[in-house]
């Protein structure tokens, strides 16, 4: 039998996770303070993101999912909804470790993005009509693709919508700025990227659509601390 890793405080998504694949696949769950040194026993790495950005969770998560890098893993993001905030409404999936994987991972991904809670599946139950499925699509395409440069122009024609329309509606749909949630992902791709590479800091700063100096900023205003102190830890 194929075997899931959850790695999650949250109790939800071991329930949504498991429900999803019923008996077919073993999912077992983990939380915060229960990390095993390694995960070689399964096929499949999944973890789940917050939005609170804590440094100290966010690189326990990170550094487990980089110690396991061979096994192909994902993020599990939350749909943020103002009219929601305790429910869970869905999901988007940042891929991390994605090398060259076997059949059988390709089908567990398959499946996770196939599902009715799964923000881009055919069975996901908000349709285009609703102006909540413009808000999902640009959160997605933030959410999933934290390492392009994304303007308020190609997020609104990703979406079908207008600049001015996608402007004053995000924060009033889902509770948070589009401004505070590219940031929050961008610097959440960033602390990736900081950690566990050797690329510049310029490199990633610019890659994100920002200049150098702001980015550091925007990152120490998400973290609470600078970018080049990433660079002084050790895996």
């Amino acid at each position: 039998m194929e075997k899931i890793l959850l790695y999650s405080t949250k109790k939800e998504i071991y329930e949504l996770i498991r429900n999803i694949f019923g008996k077919r696949v073993q999912v077992s769950h983990i939380q915060n303070d229960e990390i095993p040194i390694s995960a070689g026993n399964f096929q499949f790495i999944l973890t789940d993101c917050d939005y609170q950005c804590r440094l100290d969770r966010c690189l326990k998560k990170f550094a487990f999912l980089y110690q396991n890098r061979t096994i192909p893993s994902a993020m599990i993001r939350p749909i943020l909804l103002k009219d929601n905030p305790k429910q869970f409404p869905g999901f988007y999936l940042m891929v991390f470790n994605d090398y060259n994987p076997y059949f059988f991972q390709k089908r567990i991904f398959t499946t996770i993005k196939s599902s009715r809670y799964y923000a881009g599946s055919s069975s996901f139950p908000i349709p285009p009509s609703n102006p909540l499925y413009k808000i999902i699509q640009v959160q997605k395409k933030i959410a999933e693709s934290p390492e392009k440069s994304l303007s308020l122009s190609s997020l609104a024609h990703s979406s079908d919508c207008s600049p001015s329309w996608l402007s004053s509606n995000f924060k009033r749909l889902s509770g948070i700025s589009l401004q505070s949630y590219l940031r929050k992902m961008k610097c959440c791709y960033a602390l990736w990227q900081l950690a566990f590479t050797d690329r510049p800091i310029k490199t990633i700063a610019l890659e994100a659509g920002y200049e150098p100096l702001y980015f550091s900023q925007l990152f120490h205003q998400t973290f609470g601390t600078p970018p080049s102190s990433l660079r002084k830890l050790s895996w």
